[in-house]
């Protein structure tokens, strides 16, 4: 692989160990959007971006960018601070509904997860792995 794989998100590199089999000609852009789950449109436009940019052109285009509608940072600890004062044993799910319900304040329930794993309040699921740590997974 080239150095350009050393800074890809794993859904990149396994992008461009299929992209590159396409490419070679030892695998058809139709199996290869089956195994990556893609259209075949989207197939060739990897391939054409590979082409073009390398195995960079298979990063996100988004990557380290803010996102389009970020949340306030003011609303953010305001957010927070309710959560580890009231409801700091209570998983994301239901921090949420208590927020929307009591306080008015709407949040997806992923962002609050990413939250409180960023702050240790709770932990992430363990894949197929025992938990080690006594606190909640999220």
């Amino acid at each position: 692989m080239t150095e350009d794989t050393n800074t890809m998100t794993q859904k990149a590199v396994d992008r461009f160990e299929v992209i590159q089999q396409v490419v070679s000609r030892q695998l058809r852009q139709k199996d290869a959007a089956w195994q990556l789950g893609l259209s075949v449109l989207q197939i060739k436009r990897l391939v054409q971006w590979y082409r073009a940019e390398g195995a960079a052109g298979l990063n996100s285009r988004r990557l380290g960018r803010r996102p389009n509608n970020p949340i306030a940072e003011v609303l953010r600890r305001k957010i927070f601070d309710l959560v580890r004062s009231r409801y700091a044993d209570f998983g994301p799910t239901l921090a949420c509904e208590k927020l929307a319900e009591c306080h008015y304040l709407k949040i997806s329930v992923e962002t609050l997860r990413q939250w409180m794993i960023a702050e240790n309040l709770c932990q992430p699921k363990a894949h197929k792995r025992p938990r080690i740590h006594p606190r909640r997974p999220c």
